[in-house]
């Protein structure tokens, strides 16, 4: 029997200042600054390059901005920093933190420079977090439900 992420239905707003209520466990990364050359989605859907002000702790980042541009100012985009590759984006930096901190504790090769490359036995426990914080990058609320069958 699964258990669900949150009490949070499927349409109820998630305040924009509230911490997600996760119950998960969660390791504590000290953040530092850091300037970094990363790739961002342009609307044409072709990766162009963009040079980017970072908040960087173990294999995360974070940078003020969306996947698309550095001129969105009211959100924050999640990174994984060996591969660059681009993971969420979220209303608040401290949900991105939140979901670093989650996602942190692993098992997974968070060392590749090939994101197909971050395999392990904790896997679908990451595809389970990355569900949850995807549904609050899209829609502000918290999805219902337990681990997610889907892969990264």
């Amino acid at each position: 029997m699964t258990q669900p992420l949150s009490n949070h239905g499927p349409s109820e707003q998630l305040p924009r200042d509230a911490d997600p209520p996760l119950g998960r466990s969660t390791k504590k990364l000290v953040w530092r600054r850091q300037t970094l050359d990363l790739f961002l989605w342009g609307f044409d859907r072709t990766l162009r390059p963009a040079v980017v002000q970072a908040l960087v702790a173990g294999p995360f980042g974070i940078y003020r901005g969306s996947k698309y541009d550095l001129e969105s100012r009211d959100c924050f985009t999640l990174f994984h920093l060996p591969s660059r590759t681009l993971l969420l984006t979220l209303p608040r930096q401290k949900h991105c933190k939140q979901a670093a901190a989650e996602l942190a504790i692993l098992q997974l090769a968070w060392e590749s420079t090939d994101p197909k490359g971050v395999l392990g036995p904790d896997l679908d426990k990451a595809a389970a977090i990355h569900l949850h914080w995807t549904a609050v990058e899209n829609k502000g609320t918290l999805p219902v439900g337990g681990f997610s069958e889907k892969r990264w």
